[in-house]
């Protein structure tokens, strides 16, 4: 899982990575998760116009795909996240 910890204009936060191109990934909407089909064991993220030349690039493996948007709103359910909580909190550590 391509996700990372970088500092920027003296803050740190999490940044994903694109797994095809390395590229910072910036907008859920414009990537996907490919996770293998049989059992989930290899979990990627890409960007969508990164997703078939990833897909090639791994012949041997049936990927299945879905969309990085939905995959963090699964993410924040099983964690049981509450947004308003965890934005509040993010919010004071920005301040900081």
């Amino acid at each position: 899982m391509p996700i990372r910890m970088i500092t920027q204009d003296a803050r740190t936060g999490p940044v994903v990575l694109c797994d095809q191109c390395g590229e910072a990934i910036t907008d859920a909407n414009n990537a996907n998760v490919l996770y293998r089909a049989i059992d989930g064991s290899e979990t990627h993220f890409v960007h969508k116009g990164c997703s078939r030349a990833f897909q090639i690039a791994k012949p041997y493996t049936l990927m299945r795909v879905m969309g990085l948007d939905v995959a963090w709103v699964q993410v924040a359910a099983a964690l049981h996240l509450d947004f308003n909580e965890a934005e509040q909190r993010a919010q004071q550590l920005a301040d900081l």
